[in-house]
C-alpha cells in the first residue's frame, strides 16, 4: 500500500471517528461536560439514558448506513 493511500485511509478513519463523537455530543438537550462524565459513570441516570439509549445508537446507525451505502455504490 502506498503512503498516499495510507494517509487517505487514516484521514477518512479519523474523520469518521470525529463525526461519531460530534454526533453523540450534539442533540436537542444540551449536556455539560460534567453531565457527560456522569452519564459515562452511571448509564442508568437520566443523562446516561440519553447518551446510551438515544445518541450513541443513532450515531452508530448513521455510520453503518453510510458505510453500507458506500459499499453498495456503483463504481
Amino acid at each position: 500500500m502506498r503512503a498516499a493511500e495510507r494517509r487517505l485511509i487514516g484521514g477518512l478513519t479519523s474523520g469518521a471517528l470525529i463525526a461519531i463523537v460530534v454526533a453523540v455530543l450534539l442533540g436537542e438537550a444540551s449536556l455539560s461536560f460534567a453531565t457527560y462524565l456522569e452519564a459515562l459513570r452511571d448509564p442508568s441516570s437520566a443523562p446516561g439514558q440519553v447518551l446510551w439509549q438515544v445518541r450513541a445508537p443513532r450515531a452508530i446507525c448513521a455510520f453503518m448506513v453510510g458505510a453500507a451505502a458506500l459499499a453498495t455504490a456503483p463504481d
